[in-house]
């Protein structure tokens, strides 16, 4: 099995791993897809023109480490509307302008989950695993009097 199989993100390639100075695990890819639809007038786009920003995105641990995925998307020209606008691709497992994937259950330890919750005083942390392969992380307030 290797590292792409374990993160378990659709359409990429790994082209790195690396552990920071706070033995945090990085991983580096590139994504896959074949064409995104236009911003604009939504044709399928095919033609890509150059990449979008990095973007760094918290992940689900891996073997327990704290990890994150760095990326650069893809942006397509459409040759379609005026002015050739370009449009940038987001992969199904990061939702644009979020800090983080959007990750099957089947990428994570789940035995880590619970630790990283549970510095809030007072809280039950609940995970449940929905058939769809994601995790709902529920936050129950206990011993609180209303």
């Amino acid at each position: 099995m290797d590292i792409a199989e374990l993160i378990d993100l659709s359409n990429i390639k790994v082209i790195s791993t690396t552990k920071n100075n706070r033995n945090h695990l990085i991983i580096t890819i590139e994504t896959t897809e074949l064409s995104v639809a236009c911003h604009t007038c939504g044709k399928q786009l095919t033609q890509q023109h150059g990449y979008d920003r990095e973007r760094k995105l918290r992940h689900l641990p891996v073997f327990g480490k704290q990890t994150t995925i760095v990326y650069k998307p893809h942006r397509y020209i459409c040759e379609n509307c005026d002015n050739h606008p370009t449009t940038t691709a987001t992969p199904d497992w990061h939702k644009r302008d979020s800090s983080d994937t959007i990750a099957p259950i089947s990428a994570t330890d789940i035995s880590t989950l619970p630790n990283q919750f549970s510095k809030r005083k007072r809280s039950l942390w609940l995970i449940d695993i929905m058939s769809l392969n994601c995790i709902v992380v529920s936050l129950i307030n206990i011993g609180k009097r209303y």
